[in-house]
């Protein structure tokens, strides 16, 4: 055992440290004295060998580690995903900058590192100028102007539909500003049903009945009061409920000779953006009756009802039967008529009728088949109280006249309401209506009509109603106001044999 100091022993190897080693020794003739083969030099005439590692000294567990020798930063690689059609394009850069050199430098040389750090703030004000100075070179591009969704542009009804201050070079939001340069299609929106969305006797009966603040919403959505008057009355859904947002004219493209800031919406071409108003569930005020409604419900689902449809599968919008191409005298534009429940000639485009009758014994059969043939939703669509009845009588004797109906069917149901006690909530019983094409076979409906007229003529028809006829006649709704005849004509059926 070595009992001399610890700055006198020797070290593990044999080997002093330099400053305790002192001169070489030297020989006689004054040359260094060669050290034997226990000193690590090797003996004459043999190979040297490299000198043997030294065993590395343990570490004390509270010591500091050694800092890591600097590693020069790998370049981070930026992978994109495949672009996806209609997607935005994203950025190129990664999401998150590579650290500054400082930070992996500060354990190492802290003076490099806060020099570096000098640098990069110097810098950054360069980059953003010249970030400042592209963004307003490139003002005019599509992304330096505000993103509009469908989401943000509609509420549902459960707001009003704010459009904002008048573009640049327009002299106001309503209609009339609009006429001055589009007065064609102004004259074709005028006579539709979205001009008179609020003003019409058929809604406004109703609204006298419930009057929630969820209707007026979309029949008046530029109304800020309960009670609408004046333009917000007269224009119902006008021209800048689709067309002006964020002081922009929204269009399905840009036109450079426009006097005014216009924004290109492709979803304006689009089935979901007419979804934006004619897809909403229930709201959650109490229904007539004080039943409440199931906010979970559909109350009108014809978009969803034209996603299930071969019109969708065919790529076949809205647009396309509602809004059909039309010339003009400079070239052609989409028609603003908006023809819909209530154009007979759109009605009878979209399904086709075939009737036939027979007698059987003191009766008569009287079959009828519905085939959908330009349909893309159901038949009928849109208000819940929409209704298709097919009627039948012989001719002689109106008492005999006997209707299906398809329409969807309601009733109060009593459930437990989660406050306690039993609450009244209306629910949807059925759904008879005819489905959109490409949703199942044709509908073939079966009437019976009791007697047999000695050469009887059967009287048959296909009838679209607004409401049913109780409802209507409740509200003052005519007739020939609340009932259109789709297609009707008159048999006489043979004994015992069909009748084409």
């Amino acid at each position: 055992m070595d009992r001399r100091p610890a700055h006198r022993r020797r070290r593990l190897g044999g080997v002093l440290p330099r400053h305790r080693r002192g001169p070489p020794r030297l020989s006689p003739l004054g040359a260094p004295r060669r050290r034997g083969h226990r000193r690590g030099t090797p003996r004459r005439g043999r190979r040297r060998r490299p000198p043997r590692a030294l065993a590395a000294p343990r570490r004390h567990p509270r010591a500091p580690r050694r800092p890591a020798p600097l590693r020069r930063a790998r370049r981070p690689r930026v992978c994109l995903p495949p672009r996806r059609v209609g997607a935005r394009p994203r950025s190129t850069q990664p999401l998150h900058p590579p650290a500054l050199p400082a930070l992996r430098l500060s354990a190492v040389n802290p003076s490099r590192a806060r020099r570096l750090h000098r640098a990069a703030s110097m810098r950054a004000p360069s980059l953003s100028a010249l970030a400042a100075l592209l963004l307003g070179a490139l003002s005019g591009a599509a992304w330096a102007t505000p993103r509009i969704t469908v989401e943000g542009m509609f509420s549902g009804g459960r707001s009003p539909i704010p459009v904002g201050p008048a573009p640049a070079g327009v002299s106001s939001t309503d209609a009339a500003s609009c006429a001055t340069c589009h007065a064609e299609i102004a004259a074709e929106w005028r006579g539709s049903l979205h001009a008179s969305a609020w003003t019409d006797e058929v809604f406004q009966a109703a609204y006298a009945v419930e009057r929630m603040a969820f209707c007026r919403n979309c029949h008046a959505p530029g109304a800020t009061t309960a009670s609408p008057r004046g333009v917000a009355a007269d224009d119902g859904v006008s021209c800048a409920i689709c067309h002006v947002r964020a002081e922009h004219v929204l269009g399905t493209g840009r036109s450079p000779s426009a006097p005014h800031p216009m924004m290109a919406v492709r979803a304006m071409s689009g089935s979901r953006f007419c979804a934006g108003c004619h897809q909403f569930n229930f709201p959650g005020d109490t229904g007539r009756g004080g039943a409440r409604f199931d906010t979970a419900e559909p109350m009108q689902d014809t978009w969803a009802e034209w996603l299930d449809s071969a019109a969708a599968a065919d790529d076949v919008q809205c647009q396309g039967c509602h809004m059909p191409w039309v010339d003009d005298a400079s070239g052609r534009h989409r028609s603003h008529r908006f023809p819909g429940g209530r154009d007979l000639s759109l009605l009878r485009s979209a399904v086709d009728v075939a009737a036939s009758a027979r007698l059987e014994g003191d009766h008569a059969v009287v079959t009828v088949t519905l085939t959908p043939r330009a349909l893309g939703h159901s038949f009928p669509t849109g208000d819940l109280f929409r209704r298709v009845e097919v009627t039948a009588a012989w001719e002689s004797d109106p008492a005999s006249t006997v209707r299906v109906g398809l329409a969807r069917e309601f009733r109060n149901v009593p459930e437990r309401s989660p406050h306690g006690g039993i609450t009244f909530v209306r629910r949807q019983s059925a759904d008879t209506r005819l489905a959109a094409a490409g949703l199942g076979a044709p509908r073939v409906l079966t009437l019976t009509l009791p007697g047999n007229p000695p050469g009887g003529r059967v009287r048959w028809s296909l009838d679209h109603l607004l409401m049913p006829t109780p409802l209507a006649a409740s509200q003052g709704v005519g007739v020939a106001r609340n009932r259109l005849v789709v297609s009707d004509g008159t048999i006489v059926p043979p004994q015992g044999a069909p009748s084409p």
